[in-house]
């Protein structure tokens, strides 16, 4: 076999072997594709930890300051919307100022039972309570916290707040020292029952006693300025101490208890306790509004 030859050979060899492999059909004559691989059905658990929760963003607190406008608000009420605040699940802590808040409110038609313990709200709405002691603020701070956390009264209700009183004021108190304390309380309540909403109120004042009227306020000046833009204020002492007229009632250029509205140095009359009531009442309805 000459050179020639062998070159032919070869050559015919190899494209012998090429044509034995035949190319791969067009896509149209491969024949049924294959049934797609169906994705596993998930089970309601399953799908509860593959899809993210979404969180239902809490409803905004109410916030403000009522003062004695709060009188006439609550007068603008009408008996649908005061029925349905009765209705509502509230605790109060107070000393005797508080108790005279209380008759107003009860002369409303507002049932106030006295209570000590969550388990109590399976027979009244409107929970009250005396929070010790007079004269030691530090106190009542820490027994309106318990009434909450360790009597269970912060798990039935929908709103609260508690007042210290005139007693609890001295010349020299440290309004910011106290307030800070009080916050701080309330800072944790909030947290630790974040669906009750919280009422700040102001302290009262007398008749006289015009340096101590002055520190008394002065810490509800700095709550309000510290709280309403974050919850609702009933400023009790702007009620008491203003007129009929609207005109501020004072003594020494100290905000006082208008002699119109007191029993003694003190604490409310009748009619006193009624207006500090329609305050004391509108500010629970614009607080669970």
């Amino acid at each position: 076999m000459n050179d020639r030859t062998l070159v032919l050979a070869c050559t015919a060899f190899l494209l012998a072997a090429c044509s034995s492999s035949a190319p791969p059909p067009p896509a149209s004559d491969r024949g049924t594709p294959a049934a797609p691989v169906a994705s596993p059905v998930a089970s309601p658990a399953d799908r509860a930890q593959t899809t993210p929760a979404v969180a239902t963003p809490a409803a905004p607190v109410p916030t403000g300051v009522i003062g004695s406008e709060g009188i006439a608000a609550f007068d603008a009420l009408d008996p649908a919307q005061i029925a349905a605040l009765a209705k509502r699940r509230v605790f109060w802590g107070h000393q005797s100022v508080g108790a005279n808040v209380l008759e107003g409110a009860r002369a409303l038609g507002f049932d106030f039972a006295e209570v000590s313990r969550g388990s109590d709200y399976a027979r009244v709405a409107w929970g009250e309570a005396g929070v010790e002691e007079n004269g030691d603020p530090e106190r009542k701070i820490a027994s309106f916290g318990a009434y909450l956390e360790d009597q269970g009264i912060g798990r039935r209700v929908e709103a609260a707040g508690f007042k210290f009183c005139w007693i609890d004021f001295e010349e020299d108190t440290d309004v910011a020292d106290l307030l800070g304390d009080y916050e701080e309380k309330m800072g944790e309540l909030a947290r630790s029952h974040p669906r009750v909403r919280f009422l700040h109120v102001t302290p009262p004042l007398t008749t006289d006693e015009p340096e101590k009227n002055l520190v008394r306020w002065r810490y509800g000046r700095e709550m309000i300025r510290r709280f309403a833009n974050r919850g609702v204020v009933l400023d009790l002492a702007s009620v008491i101490s203003t007129g009929a007229d609207g005109r501020a009632c004072e003594s020494r250029r100290a905000r006082r208890l208008c002699p119109a509205w007191s029993s003694d140095n003190g604490h409310l009359n009748d009619e006193g306790s009624r207006r500090a009531a329609k305050a004391f009442l509108y500010a629970f309805f614009r607080l669970l509004s």
